[in-house]
């Protein structure tokens, strides 16, 4: 069931009232309650993968009450290694070439389980002894098929805490979070997803022009995709009473790797930080080592996307990248210091981090399309392809992007070619808009929100666009992890 479909929108607004009738009573009844959504939630992808679903929550559960009997780390590693284990079978079995269908949400409700168990043994949280709660925090349907996920040391508490009255205020501003993620999803993202599709169709041989067209669309549908679908998830939380973390950061405004990786997907990338580079001894333990455990870091995030050269490769350069950043971080230092000494040292101070954002912005595009290739081998023959200089694209395949009238009132004035100059006006005015979307909209977690009725007018005709846009087919990238 998508965050994104109508049925999802029925199904939250049932969860909602009941949620809110049911938490006037026993704090357990409501984590009850939410648990039978998720698991309602989860049985429309696949009703055979429930007792998959509540076998990891209850392994959770156990790992919790296992460790409380016994402190060690070897009995926490066993559990964790349960907890991980579907996964890492998964991503085995599907890179052998064997076919699977694997559980949805499998990459996410794993990571999420491990955070209990780790929790438990550092002393973060108690060992919880009513299960329900557990198999809530695992199950959490808004955000078990995709994240963001969730840490058990934040969720847990705000599951078990007393919440009898109603908070219009938590609750309209999770609705008008939902509009704003619907909005950049269904109207913006899946819109560029169109062009997209056109110069991958097989039957075109697109230019230079259009691939880079292409290249630069695909980073905004990316982005706008995902974030717009953590945006409708951590709404959708907010609005039953739930702060979620935050997941994206402008992440297109970065002017290094390091930086880009702190801002995007900061679920998964804090979690591999916390639980994979920090134990390996993260800086602590020498430039080569750091090095190293980056490498690890990166290898285990291309894995985590997929059973796939490409991801592997993806992974593997964004780690280069890491090195790079780190290995080449104190000659930038001296360089600025330098700059300063200069006359007019704040232009060009600006510069730098003008061009650092470019060669930044560059790199992330290119890895992009690395990481939407099928193969090692498209992805260069598609890097080739920019060199062609040929500079037409394919009128029928900018036609997503037409304004509506635009051709007539050009028509009315006089300009000649009006239907070519209105397709391209087009083009720019959506681009501009997305980029501006992509780089200057305010997240959710920096957004102070109106409650007057331009508010609620706006957040009205955000749901209107976006149940019209819900009439067409629309598909979310990361459902592929």
């Amino acid at each position: 069931m998508p965050l994104y479909s109508k049925l999802f929108l029925l199904f939250f607004f049932i969860v909602f009232l009941a949620k809110y009738f049911i938490q006037r009573h026993k704090n357990t009844w409501t984590q009850a309650c939410l648990l039978l959504a998720s698991l309602s939630f989860y049985a429309y992808a696949n009703l055979k993968f429930i007792p998959f679903l509540l076998g990891i929550g209850l392994i959770t559960y156990v790992s919790g009450l296992a460790i409380r009997s016994r402190r060690s780390k070897l009995i926490a590693g066993i559990f964790i290694a349960f907890e991980l284990l579907p996964i890492i079978a998964a991503r085995a079995i599907t890179f052998s070439g064997s076919s699977l269908i694997i559980p949805l949400g499998i990459s996410f409700f794993t990571l999420q389980a491990v955070t209990y168990t780790v929790s438990v043994y550092k002393g973060e949280l108690e060992p919880e002894t009513n299960p329900i709660t557990i198999l809530a925090f695992v199950t959490f349907f808004p955000a078990i098929s995709s994240g963001p996920i969730q840490r058990a040391k934040d969720l847990i508490p705000l599951l078990k805490s007393p919440n009898p009255e109603f908070d219009y205020n938590q609750s309209t501003d999770g609705l008008k979070l939902m509009a704003w993620g619907l909005f950049k999803k269904l109207v913006i993202a899946d819109n560029l997803a169109l062009y997209i599709q056109g110069v991958r169709d097989p039957n075109v041989t697109p230019t230079g022009t259009a691939l880079f067209l292409a290249a630069v669309l695909y980073s905004f549908q990316l982005y706008l995709d995902f974030s717009g679908y953590s945006d409708i998830a951590i709404g959708s939380a907010k609005a039953l009473g739930y702060d979620l973390k935050k997941n994206f950061d402008h992440p297109y405004l970065s002017k290094s790797m390091g930086e880009f990786w702190r801002r995007w997907h900061i679920s998964l990338s804090t979690w591999l930080r916390d639980y994979i580079y920090i134990p390996l001894g993260g800086s602590r333990k020498g430039k080569a080592r750091t090095y190293l455990n980056t490498m690890i870091v990166f290898l285990v995030s291309g894995i985590w996307h997929g059973a796939n050269w490409t991801f592997i490769l993806w992974g593997i350069l964004h780690g280069l990248a890491q090195c790079f950043n780190k290995i080449t971080h104190g000659l930038y230092e001296k360089i600025v210091a330098g700059v300063k000494k200069l006359p007019a040292a704040g232009i060009l101070i600006r510069l730098i981090k003008a061009l650092q954002w470019i060669v930044t912005f560059v790199v992330i595009n290119i890895l992009w399309l690395l990481f939407r290739a099928d193969s090692v081998t498209m992805w260069l023959q598609i890097l080739k392809r920019f060199s062609v200089e040929y500079y037409v694209v394919r009128e029928e395949i900018l036609e997503p992007f037409r304004i509506p009238k635009l051709t007539a009132a050009l028509q009315i004035l006089g300009v000649a070619e009006n239907a070519k100059i209105a397709l391209w006006i087009s083009l720019v005015a959506f681009m501009i808009f997305a980029f501006g979307i992509c780089l200057f909209a305010p997240n959710n977690f920096r957004t102070k929100y109106n409650r007057n009725a331009l508010s609620i007018a706006t957040t009205w005709l955000l749901f209107i666009l976006c149940l019209i846009s819900l009439s067409t087919v629309s598909t979310f990238l990361y459902f592929n992890f």
